[in-house]
C-alpha cells in the first residue's frame, strides 16, 4: 500500500508543478502577443483550472504525502 501512495504522490506532485510551470511560461508569452483579449481568455483558463485542475491535483499530492510519510520504509 505504501508503494501505491508513493506513486500516487509522485504523479500528483508531477501534475501540479507541470501544470504551474506551463501556466509560468504560457501567460506572459501571451500577454506580450499583442492579441486583444487573449490575455483575459488565459486569465479566465487559468482560474477555472485553478479550481478543477490545482487544487485537487495539490490536495491530493498533500494527502498521498501524509499518508506516505507515515509507513515504515526498508532503504
Amino acid at each position: 500500500m505504501s508503494d501505491l501512495l508513493l506513486i500516487i504522490h509522485i504523479l500528483a506532485a508531477a501534475a501540479w508543478i507541470g501544470g504551474g510551470l506551463l501556466n509560468g511560461f504560457v501567460a506572459p508569452r501571451i500577454s506580450r502577443s499583442g492579441v486583444e483579449g487573449a490575455a483575459l481568455a488565459w486569465a479566465r483558463v487559468a482560474a477555472q483550472a485553478g479550481t478543477s485542475y490545482f487544487n485537487p491535483a495539490g490536495l491530493l499530492t498533500a494527502l498521498s504525502g501524509d499518508r506516505t510519510g507515515h509507513g515504515e520504509r526498508d532503504v
